[in-house]
């Protein structure tokens, strides 16, 4: 099925190869210029702290909380596809 619409094949090479290496350069260069020093807290007040804890504290169990829940799924999942 799919569309009736035919996108040049150019267009796969890009999506392919040259966007996620601009992103890739993109997110390199913030790195080294800014995100260490934002990583490392240098600018951030001593009042802000706390806060910008609690917020790295919560992004990370909001992210093992996530991987836990898709890791059940896929066990249930095969659970079941091997009893059918």
């Amino acid at each position: 099925h799919g569309a009736k619409l035919k996108i040049p094949r150019i267009y796969r090479f890009i999506i392919q190869f040259v966007t996620p290496t601009f992103l890739l350069v993109i997110l390199v260069s913030w790195f080294f210029q800014q995100g260490i020093p934002t990583i490392l807290l240098e600018n951030a007040s001593e009042a802000n702290r706390p806060y910008i804890f609690a917020t790295r504290f919560g992004l990370a169990a909001l992210f093992v909380v996530l991987g836990f829940l898709v890791h059940n799924a896929w066990k249930l999942r095969k659970r079941e596809g091997q009893s059918k």
